[in-house]
């Protein structure tokens, strides 16, 4: 039984940054257009490797707090190639 849950876990270990492998760097870029109103517009260049679509995430924690938290609520607008993008919640 330890050796099969030894084999196991080494061919997870091996398989899962095949798995999770980055498909590049995330660039971001940061502009304050009116920082009296402390708005900042990000830009993100994301590698999409050739797909069609890209799913993206904001996590609902914050490091040190036991606090369930919808940062998404924060967000006025989401655009990509300046074409407005709906949100949905999963």
């Amino acid at each position: 039984m330890r050796t099969l849950l030894s084999l196991w876990a080494l061919t997870l270990g091996l398989a899962a940054p095949a798995l999770a492998a980055p498909l590049g760097e995330v660039t971001y870029s940061l502009r304050f257009p009116d920082r009296a109103q402390h708005y900042v517009d990000v830009e993100a260049l994301i590698p999409s490797d050739g797909k069609a679509e890209v799913d993206l995430m904001l996590p609902v924690w914050t490091p040190g707090s036991y606090l369930v938290r919808d940062h998404s609520r924060h967000l006025e607008a989401i655009s990509v190639d300046g074409k407005s993008v709906d949100r949905t919640a999963k």
